[in-house]
C-alpha cells in the first residue's frame, strides 16, 4: 500500500550499477550535489521478498527521497511524472558508478548530512517548482 500524494511516477532503474550498489544491501553514501538535490539525502536500501510487510517498508523507506534500492534489483525511482523520474535515474547512474569507484579508493569523500539536508530543501522548495512554471 503505496501512498504518497508527491509520487504519480515510479520506475524501477535496474542499470548494472544500479543492481551492483543494491546488491551491497547499505543506504547510500553520498557522493554527488545533485544526486542529493534530485534523489534525497537519506536514501535507503531494502529487502524484497514480495510480501506486503516489505512493500511497506519499501513506502516507508521512499519517504522524503526519491529513490529507494531494492536489494540485488536494482532502484525505484519515484517523481510526479516520467520526465522527472527519469532525470532521477540519470544522477542515480552517476551516484552508483562514483560509489563502485570509492570502493577502489582509501579516502573518498562523502557528502556531509547537514550540508546534503539543506541541498535538498533548497532543491525542493524552491528550484523544483520552477520546471511546473
Amino acid at each position: 500500500n503505496y501512498n504518497n500524494a508527491d509520487v504519480k511516477f515510479i520506475s524501477q532503474y535496474t542499470a548494472p550499477e544500479a543492481v551492483a550498489v543494491s546488491k551491497e544491501g547499505v543506504n547510500e553514501p553520498l557522493y554527488f550535489d545533485d544526486f542529493v538535490q534530485i534523489a534525497g539525502f537519506n536514501v535507503k536500501n531494502c529487502t524484497w521478498g514480495g510480501s506486503r510487510k516489505d512493500a511497506e517498508k519499501i513506502g516507508k523507506a521512499s519517504k522524503g527521497t526519491n529513490a529507494v534500492f531494492v536489494k540485488g534489483q536494482g532502484a525505484l525511482c519515484t517523481a510526479n511524472n516520467e520526465f522527472d523520474a527519469k532525470a532521477v535515474e540519470l544522477v542515480l547512474e552517476k551516484e552508483c558508478r562514483a560509489h563502485l569507484l570509492a570502493g577502489l579508493v582509501d579516502d573518498a569523500t562523502t557528502i556531509q548530512k547537514v550540508g546534503g539536508v539543506l541541498e535538498r530543501v533548497v532543491y525542493v522548495m524552491k528550484y523544483s517548482k520552477q520546471a511546473d512554471k
